[in-house]
């Protein structure tokens, strides 16, 4: 029998909580609870060919913590009204575990989200908790990072510590559904019909996965190593022809797998003066699947316009049990140095990814690069913020530049607005990296307003 995942963290914390009250000393049972919320408004409009309503969402947030001498319970829960494309409306319980302080130890137990690595804006190490890449609109790290139900324990030595982590990676489907502006199979460039189709839940020897992280915290110096048998949360997409013929297009089904790996990564962060740091990371991945085709993507467009085409792609398409899938050790290695000096922020990063065993037939780069490039202003005493990031796919040859103006009314009433711009290149169809080309007419202003009470 399967338990649902919020069920699931509910009994976890449950219990934990159920455990340390019956032994704590009664002495102890002194509480406070603390509790802030926030109402957010948020409207984005396309920019290009169709000034259209992209998307909008009204949301309420409220974040609790119950607290008492050596341990406290902590949710985050959201409400919410949404429209991308359609009209829904939700209730989440982003966050919800308990934490218990014992003598150089802490433990955190229930749903919660996992936090590694400090590159911003881009996620070499910090691969613990999946990303919902059906949030990406709302342009918020903290709304795109799933939750994962995990225990998660620290030991303190001095200023070093040791965490330990186990958690059921059980995230919802990962990718944007076949129909939406965001689908890396989306309607504006694609000679194929796509059905999509979601991992399924594997057994619990199969989900369950674990970290073990040492850090070292030093005047100028950090860094932390980390040893785990996890999954990376970007999927793998298998691949299966189930039609085709000359009088439609060829239709394939795509099927998302992520499979837990051996993995190892490394974070540095070093103060090189009072201005400048500097961060680095890597992560290395044992085996990591990637996509393969018997034929290449000219094949793919004809085969839209030449009914023999179709034919000769249907028949070199045949099913497979690897569902066009082979493994290999896979390594991402990021740099950056960041600038804080009166008011302004500048950082620039760099990172590439590289296939060990690359084999030609694979969709994927065999060393894929980008860069990324940061700056921010401050005035008024830090009440008015202009922030620009960009990201620039060197091998891909496009381009993502985000920008937003912040006006922060009084203490509890926040301002902004900004654009998101789109450009470079349509990539071929099954391209086998993130290209921002394809998402042209995807760009975007918006406006937010964000109360807090």
């Amino acid at each position: 029998m399967r338990i649902p995942r919020l069920y699931a963290s509910l009994l976890l914390v449950f219990a934990i909580l159920l455990f340390f009250l019956t032994f704590l000393p009664s002495g102890s049972l002194i509480a406070q609870m603390q509790s802030s919320s926030e109402a957010e408004n948020y409207t984005a409009t396309r920019t290009t060919d169709y000034s259209d309503w992209l998307a909008g969402r009204t949301r309420i947030k409220n974040r609790t913590v119950f607290s008492r001498s050596g341990f406290s319970l902590s949710s985050e829960t959201e409400l919410s009204l949404s429209y991308d494309q359609l009209l829904t409306t939700g209730f989440l319980v982003r966050e919800l575990y308990a934490d218990f302080y014992l003598s150089n130890t802490d433990i955190r137990a229930g749903r919660q989200k996992l936090i590694t690595g400090g590159m911003e804006g881009v996620s070499v190490a910090d691969i613990l908790s999946p990303s919902d890449l059906n949030r990406i609109v709302f342009l918020n790290s903290d709304d795109i990072r799933v939750p994962l139900e995990a225990v998660s324990i620290t030991r303190y030595l001095g200023n070093n510590s040791i965490n330990f982590i186990a958690a059921l990676h059980r995230p919802p489907s990962a990718l944007p559904d076949p129909d939406s502006r965001w689908s890396p199979f989306s309607q504006n460039n694609r000679d194929l019909e796509f059905r999509q189709v979601s991992r399924p839940k594997g057994s619990l020897s199969e989900d369950l996965v674990f970290s073990l992280r040492y850090q070292v915290r030093g005047t100028y110096a950090d860094y932390s190593i980390s040893l785990m048998n996890w999954i990376y949360p970007v999927p793998s997409l298998g691949l299966e022809l189930i039609s085709s013929g000359p009088e439609q297009n060829p239709e394939l089904s795509v099927f998302e797998s992520m499979e837990s790996s051996p993995m190892g990564s490394a974070t540095l962060s070093l103060q090189l003066t009072s201005a400048v740091r500097l961060n680095a990371e890597l992560l290395y991945v044992h085996q990591r699947y990637f996509t393969y085709l018997p034929f290449t993507s000219d094949l793919i467009r004809q085969a839209e316009r030449d009914p023999l085409a179709a034919l000769q792609l249907f028949n070199q398409f045949q099913p497979r049990e690897d569902r066009y899938l082979v493994s290999s050790p896979w390594v991402s290695a990021g740099a950056g140095i960041r600038l804080e000096l009166s008011g302004y922020t500048a950082e620039i990063q760099f990172a590439t990814d590289f296939i060990a065993d690359y084999q030609s037939e694979m969709i994927q780069e065999s060393v894929f690069t980008y860069s990324t490039l940061l700056f921010s202003r401050s005035f008024m005493d830090d009440r008015l913020r202009f922030t620009s990031f960009n990201r620039y796919n060197i091998s891909g040859g496009d381009l993502w530049s985000h920008f937003e103006l912040l006006y922060e009314v009084r203490d509890n009433l926040e301002l902004s607005s900004g654009m998101s711009l789109f450009g470079g290149k349509s990539p071929d169809p099954l391209y086998g990296h993130l290209s921002f080309g394809q998402f042209r007419q995807n760009s975007f202003l918006y406006t937010r307003i964000r109360y807090f009470f």
